[in-house]
């Protein structure tokens, strides 16, 4: 038998896309270089990767009137074309058309729309985690300051 260790290990280290590309990779970079060698496993991890992302856009919608458009943002969702076009591919039916070529010439870190500008919007649009906790931080603190309140 396994013990708690053993399947923590397993389940947070080993499954997801590593466990599918048969420990070649958590990285969508990675795989996809893969994928485009030939690496099987690598392809199966992003299939299921696009799917699944599909498959919970869609189950997100149930609760909506109707869909306006979807912005992808994020690690995977902004740097990767690859990845928007394969997620898109499983989504016909909500109206959406990309621009493949716009899709595939936005630059790492630029926002921009990536539809055929019919149907709902499809964008792009980089995050700055860091940035934005840098400002909520100063926030605080300057509130802090205002309140006299000692911070550490």
């Amino acid at each position: 038998g396994w013990d708690i260790d053993k399947i923590d290990k397993m389940l947070n280290k080993e499954s997801g896309l590593l466990g599918l590309s048969d420990n070649l990779s958590n990285d969508m970079r990675t795989l996809i270089e893969a994928s485009e060698n030939g690496n099987e496993d690598a392809r199966l991890a992003i299939e299921v990767f696009s799917y699944r992302l599909a498959k919970s856009l869609a189950g997100l919608s149930c609760g909506l009137p109707k869909i306006d458009g979807l912005i992808f943002t994020g690690g995977i969702g902004e740097n990767s074309a690859y990845i928007r076009e394969k997620t898109m591919t499983y989504l016909p039916h909500f109206g959406f058309k990309l621009d493949k070529d716009q899709n595939n010439t936005l630059q790492r870190g630029t926002e921009g729309r990536i539809d055929v500008r019919q149907g709902p919007q499809i964008w792009v649009i980089p995050t700055d985690e860091e940035g934005r906790i840098a400002k909520e931080t100063e926030q605080v603190v300057q509130q802090a300051k205002k309140l006299d309140v000692v911070i550490g």
